[in-house]
């Protein structure tokens, strides 16, 4: 792991090795390149929250390419300022990513919570899922749902 100031030359002369490797900012400490076998380039911040004996955390911020070296180092110094205040970004991410969305929250409403309802209210229920919920919401997480998106569902 080499340590130079992360710029456009630096980042396009970073050739690929047999294992993944990261090369660190000198001028931003917690952000850096890593380059994999591949040959593909990912911009990463890296951080502890609370302290010497937390967990390193990283983040990906993005591929190379699709942001520029100074587009990734704003970015990293808005997680970093995040983890210095007590906010960790990683977690908040694997948290997202971990919540069901509302078309597998209606699957289990279906398979588990219809036991005590009347045939022709699971009819019914089947189809407002399957005809409104599902197209309009079903693949956001249920964290994501919010009450202005009542006006889009409404009969």
């Amino acid at each position: 792991m080499s340590r130079k100031r992360l710029t456009k030359q630096v980042v396009d002369s970073l050739e690929p090795r047999e294992k993944d490797y990261v090369v660190w900012c000198i001028k931003l400490s917690g952000f850096g390149c890593r380059v994999r076998p591949t040959g593909s380039k990912s911009f990463i911040a890296q951080y502890r929250v609370g302290g010497r004996n937390s967990p390193v955390r990283k983040v990906t911020i993005g591929t190379y390419g699709k942001l520029t070296v100074e587009e990734a180092r704003e970015a990293a110094l808005k997680i970093l300022a995040k983890a210095e205040l007590g906010d960790d970004v990683a977690a908040t991410r694997a948290k997202q990513r971990a919540e069901i969305t509302v078309s597998q929250l209606c699957d289990e409403y279906l398979a588990d919570g219809c036991d005590l309802k009347k045939e022709s209210t699971i009819v019914t229920d089947k189809s407002r899922i399957e005809r409104h919920i599902k197209p309009l919401l079903g693949r956001k997480r249920i964290g994501e749902v919010r009450s202005s998106h009542e006006n889009g569902m409404s009969s």
